[in-house]
Order: C-alpha cells, then structure tokens, then sequence
C-alpha cells in the first residue's frame, strides 16, 4: 500500500482550507473534536462541489439493504 508524505499533500491541504489536526499542542480533546469536526464539514463540502457521491448511511441494515 502507497502513502503519500505529508510534503506531497500538504499544499493542496493548504489550498482548501483545511483544519490542521496536527498544528495544536494542546492536550485538551475538546479542541481536537472541534477541528476534526470542522475537517469533516469541510471535506464534504469539497467533495459534494467536485461531484463525489458520498453514498452514506444511516445505519448498518441500511447499508445491507443497498448492497
């Protein structure tokens, strides 16, 4: 499996605007769930205006049944 070096991501990272998840030094969760909540809003966001289906579901049964 490839993965790509941060160095290789970053710039576009930068170039959508965003959280960075690894920039705070603090310990306090609280701020964390606040940017990866903020990563996942805005990640949608950028993959709902380019098109991307996310194709998600409300629970397990719901997945069955679309399979």
């Amino acid at each position: 499996m490839h993965f790509n070096r941060r160095s290789e991501v970053s710039a576009a990272y930068r170039a959508l605007a965003l959280p960075e998840l690894l920039a705070s030094d603090s310990l306090d969760l609280g701020v964390l769930e606040v940017a990866v909540e903020s990563l996942d809003e805005k990640l949608r966001l950028v993959l709902v205006d380019r098109g991307v289906a996310l194709n998600e579901f409300a629970d397990l049964s719901d997945l069955e049944r679309n399979l």
